[in-house]
């Protein structure tokens, strides 16, 4: 078997395998009832065993975390960093996690405007020069929603020859975006996901902040929060090998763009869920904050009870907020409780079995929620 130690944490211990992770450890937690305790002990031992049936621990594979409040009560892996060199996954490997990065953009966004910087109203074009004429057109709210109707910027991108392999940079992805003469729709009126919304709120963050994109979401969600998130990887990050399946084969598969904005950041699904606890306590931003994120969300189908697109995150029929995303050998799913409380985080180092990945998710939320 090729497995990680659990950690679990409710009493601030760590069991290694999941015979360790027992109510008897924590029986001693001032901060829960014995009953609490062992609720909680028995839903990770049932977690564990579902994330070694769901992922196998010879191939690519995940590590998931949850949180209850800001705490990270239980976090495993399964599967291999390196499938080469026989590396098992661990708790502190580090993941590109896509678009799941978007809802730390569009808050970035949020506090710009409770710090009067920038109004949602405000056309794109008065943040982000030298845009077609759409630019007038096109609101920073109609970019949070993804209802701006900007064609796809990484369509551009491949068509004037760039590569997976590029270090494509955000300059030359608003170089391209330039040349888009047309918008698909009139914004505000259809719901279309492209990475090209939040490039430019990406872009948006930086000209009106005055700060590199990096810098602001440092200083005003990371470091308050204490999360260790970075955009893009740093000295020491350990990040396991991507991979999907090409004719039938895992290989190994990556990227080198370097645009922020719809994604680019890094961390752990540990550090995603103590994230997720701003969304219970507002303790960056408060509650005008938690009130924007989710406000005027733009439904995403035109079926009844449809998800709707808030600030860079999805609010479910029920009031669960939720975000995934993929990109070259790695894809991440995020889910937050309607009651705010429990979170889940998955991040995989294979982009090829999404489907698996999301019935993971559902099957962890059946247990914890």
């Amino acid at each position: 078997m090729f497995r990680t130690k659990v950690f679990w944490t409710l009493a601030m211990v760590t069991c290694v395998g999941a015979a360790g992770c027992t109510a008897s450890a924590v029986a001693g937690s001032p901060s829960m009832a014995p009953a609490t305790v062992a609720s909680v002990a028995d839903r990770a031992l049932r977690s564990t065993d579902l994330l070694q049936k769901s992922m196998p621990s010879n191939e690519p594979g995940c590590s998931v975390a949850v949180g209850i409040d800001g705490k990270v009560v239980w976090a495993d892996t399964s599967g291999l960093a390196d499938v080469a060199a026989w590396t098992p996954l661990t708790i502190d490997d580090r993941y590109d996690i896509a678009s799941v990065a978007e809802q730390f953009t569009g808050t970035a966004i949020l506090l710009l405007a409770q710090q009067g910087k920038l109004a949602l109203t405000d056309p794109v074009s008065a943040h982000v020069p030298d845009l077609p004429a759409w630019g007038d057109r096109v609101t920073i709210a109609d970019l949070l929603h993804h209802t701006s109707g900007i064609g796809d910027v990484n369509a551009q991108l491949f068509g004037a020859g760039y590569t997976a392999h590029d270090p494509v940079t955000q300059h030359d992805a608003l170089a391209q975006l330039a040349k888009l003469d047309e918008l698909r729709f009139e914004p505000g009126t259809v719901f279309e996901f492209q990475d090209t919304n939040y490039l430019l709120l990406g872009e948006v963050v930086h000209t009106a902040s005055g700060q590199e994109y990096p810098d602001y979401l440092r200083d005003n969600l990371f470091g308050p929060l204490g999360l260790d998130i970075s955009v893009g990887p740093v000295a020491g990050d350990t990040m396991p090998t991507g991979y999907t399946t090409t004719l039938g084969k895992v290989v190994t598969d990556h990227g080198d763009w370097l645009m922020f904005g719809p994604g680019y950041l890094v961390t752990t699904p540990s550090e995603l869920v103590r994230w997720a606890d701003n969304y219970r306590t507002g303790q960056v931003g408060g509650p005008d904050l938690l009130a924007a994120q989710t406000a005027d969300a733009f439904p995403m189908t035109s079926a009844p009870n449809t998800e709707r697109i808030g600030a860079g995150i999805v609010i479910t029929d029920d009031g669960t907020l939720e975000a995934n995303g993929w990109t070259w050998g790695q894809n991440a799913e995020f889910l937050v409780a309607p009651d705010r409380h429990t979170s889940i985080a998955v991040a995989c180092n294979r982009n090829d079995n999404q489907d698996a990945q999301m019935a993971l998710m559902t099957k962890l939320r059946d247990i914890w929620v």
